[in-house]
């Protein structure tokens, strides 16, 4: 049967006759179009894009079905079936590109009363998951200039190589410059992607309500003149910062980023930027989160990370603490014992996704064992892949942990904030 077809016969079905407004509420509900809680959690925890790749799936398909009931339905799902676009085929881009242009056109020549479709577009998620196939940046920047109220923007394998550094191309850097400049609040740039400092520079001044940044690693290009600090960004709030690209970001007034609130960043050295970075906007930071990976363990990079922020970040609240295994977390607590700054919460977040029952407890007698600092209200445990292994296939263990740290005042939380019963 044709669309048009479907459309005539569902137009009579008995739906219950509510007002406009209440089914734009149930429709969207039904959706479950990613908010901007997912965007941070993409920046926060280094979560590959790809791992979101199952929710968003199935809101895109929740929507597909409810386009198709009614005209009705149609007319007010639409919208909301576009509010992330979510892209890692070659071939969804090319029909993407061509849809969106496509109602582009036939709304500039007033053929129709809708609103382009590019218009519905808040957020952008591209994952070139298969290197076989060239990508066509040039079509990418097509699909961005169809977008004017695009706010978060995600990009993962944009690079030729997925071995080798590639610059942000110029066509995507300037779509979104032209198109979004107003309405661009979030930017997620996946290693590794480079850009000449001097672009970023010009990127930046042309973002004003840029508020949440994991940007391209950045260098200076030796042929050309140009400051290496960058301009301010008065509605920065959260920045994920790559060590290699502190030093763009030094401010010696501390003044460029007045909003700065959150940093995230994967210790690799103690970088001489970063502890100066600190000192500037270490006051106004509340919230860290911080990658630990294996090598930064062995060589003592996250002590000597956490010198600095306990120095001078004063008003922190939260830090956040990403590991690779649940092994590495004890390690940390028991063999090193790290200085923890004082802080009223600590995030945990493990990327192992099973381990044994002496692992289990080995890190629960860690975090029993540790002298916490006296502010600490609570430890909350980050849905990473191995949580659900930790606490539902060795309960006992995990109960331990609870009634533990409940005795020394220290709340266990899950991911939403709520307190785990032991």
């Amino acid at each position: 049967m044709s669309a048009k077809g479907h459309l005539r016969r569902t137009a009579s079905l008995n739906l219950p006759h509510l007002p406009t407004e209440l089914w734009i509420k149930i429709l969207h509900s039904a959706i479950e179009s990613q908010d901007e809680e997912a965007d941070l959690k993409r920046l926060r925890y280094n979560i590959r894009l790809s791992e979101l790749d199952k929710p968003l799936r199935k809101s895109l398909a929740a929507g597909t079905r409810i386009v198709r009931v009614c005209q009705q339905w149609a007319a007010i799902a639409t919208p909301f079936l576009y509010e992330t676009v979510f892209i890692t085929r070659k071939r969804d881009l090319s029909s993407l590109v061509f849809t969106l242009e496509k109602t582009k056109v036939m709304a500039s020549k007033n053929r129709t009363e809708r609103l382009p479709f590019g218009t519905f577009v808040k957020r952008l998620v591209f994952i070139r998951a298969d290197n076989r196939y060239v990508l066509d940046h040039k079509l990418l920047a097509r699909l961005i200039l169809c977008m004017p109220n695009l706010e978060a923007a995600h990009f993962w394998g944009l690079q030729t190589s997925f071995r080798i550094a590639g610059s942000f191309p110029d066509s995507i850097r300037e779509a979104l410059q032209t198109t979004c400049a107003q309405s661009l609040r979030l930017l997620n740039i996946e290693y590794p992607t480079t850009m000449d400092v001097g672009n970023w520079r010009q990127f930046v001044l042309n973002m004003p309500n840029l508020c949440r940044v994991q940007s391209v690693v950045m260098y200076e290009d030796l042929g050309r003149e140009c400051s290496t600090a960058l301009p301010p960004m008065p509605n920065l709030q959260m920045l994920h910062l790559h060590s290699a690209e502190a030093e763009f970001y030094r401010d010696d007034d501390g003044v460029r980023f007045p909003a700065l609130r959150e940093l995230t960043w994967t210790p690799i050295f103690l970088d001489p930027d970063v502890a100066t970075f600190l000192s500037r906007y270490g006051s106004r930071v509340t919230r860290i989160n911080l990658t630990v990976e294996a090598q930064a363990i062995h060589e003592d990079v996250l002590t000597s990370n956490l010198q600095p922020i306990a120095l001078h970040c004063n008003n922190l609240t939260q830090l956040t603490l990403q590991f690779e295994d649940w092994e590495s977390i004890a390690y940390v607590m028991q063999t090193l014992c790290i200085v923890i700054p004082p802080v009223k919460r600590i995030t945990l977040r493990c990327e192992q996704l099973q381990a044994s029952s002496k692992v289990y407890r080995h890190l629960s007698d860690a975090l029993i064992g540790y002298k916490f600092p006296a502010s600490l209200r609570a430890i909350q445990f980050i849905e990473g892949r191995g949580l659900v292994d930790f606490r539902y296939c060795h309960p006992r263990i995990f109960a331990q942990l609870v009634q533990g740290l409940g005795s020394k005042q220290i709340e266990v939380q899950d991911a939403f904030g709520e307190s785990i019963q032991g």
